[in-house]
């Protein structure tokens, strides 16, 4: 008996109203591009920062007297972020008719600013330096390894405990 309540709350035809709702919403949920301004560059513009940084922390550190041969890794805590310009259409309408109705409507509007073909951009913020490693020649001597880690900590921006030196 039970089965039988079941199937026929099921029927479409009579729930028709229900399913269509249902429809709705799931469109809604697959297709809304939602909230928040901030958007996630994609991974290949962290491998290009992370790219960079280690490239020029290179170029630097062999420089440095007694130092030979550097390998450099950088490790980010998240990936960078940019913050879209929007333009906010925001309305709303009241209307009264005697004095037993009145009804309002409110309609918000929110468009990414296009320059270029691409939407404009109001502030990149780049993550934090999680760690360096530094691999090289030469660091084996105490006071090369101290201006090794005087150079990356300068450099980068972070405290000496977060950064690894080591002899190649």
């Amino acid at each position: 008996m039970e089965l039988k309540k079941i199937t026929k709350f099921i029927n479409i035809e009579n729930n028709k109203y229900l399913f269509l709702i249902i429809l709705v919403g799931v469109v809604f949920m697959l297709f809304s591009g939602g909230g928040d301004n901030k958007e996630e560059v994609n991974n290949n513009t962290t491998f290009q920062i992370s790219t960079n940084d280690e490239e020029r922390l290179k170029k630097i550190l062999s420089e440095i007297n007694g130092v030979d041969s550097v390998d450099v890794m950088v490790t980010y805590s998240s990936s960078p972020k940019t913050d879209i310009a929007y333009e906010i259409n925001q309305s709303k309408s009241q209307r009264e008719d005697g004095e037993t109705s009145k009804s309002s409507d409110e309609s918000y509007d929110k468009q990414a600013i296009m320059s270029s073909g691409e939407p404009f951009v109001t502030q990149y913020t780049y993550p934090e330096v999680k760690g360096v490693v530094v691999v090289a020649q030469g660091v084996g001597q105490p006071a090369v390894k101290q201006r090794v880690i005087d150079a990356v900590t300068c450099a980068m921006g972070i405290a000496p405990h977060k950064v690894y030196v080591a002899e190649k």
